[in-house]
């Protein structure tokens, strides 16, 4: 490849008496790759992630860590606290739901008393 971005092909024509080779310019193709885009740069149609579910056993914190990052993914806001209650299973689904109301009325209260349960494990 030259400076220009051009190939340099070889090519032999035939002729009945003899052979000539022939040499001509070739432009490179164009770099049809796609830059990569965050998922907040996306406008058509998105896949869900599902998250893991979490049942009290192993770190609460590393499965906080893992559900914010699904959360981000699937663009959840106003409905996290809803995506994680559905999410909990077995010990974990037991104590949330033990709950006075006014720890299971927000996202941050309800992660907050999961932490102070399962946090530690």
């Amino acid at each position: 490849m030259d400076s220009a971005g051009t190939s340099t092909i070889k090519e032999e024509e035939r002729t009945s008496e003899s052979t000539r080779t022939v040499y001509q310019d070739v432009p490179e193709a164009p770099d049809l790759r796609t830059p990569p885009l965050s998922m907040h740069q996306l406008d058509g149609p998105r896949y869900t992630v599902k998250p893991k579910e979490y049942a009290g056993e192993g770190s609460w914190r590393s499965y906080r860590s893992h559900f914010e990052r699904v959360a981000t993914l699937n663009r959840w806001r106003e409905e996290k606290l809803e995506y994680l209650w559905v999410n909990l299973t077995g010990a974990a689904l037991g104590f949330v739901e033990g709950l006075p109301e006014n720890q299971k009325s927000s996202y941050e209260v309800l992660c907050n008393a999961l932490d102070q349960r399962f946090g530690a494990e």
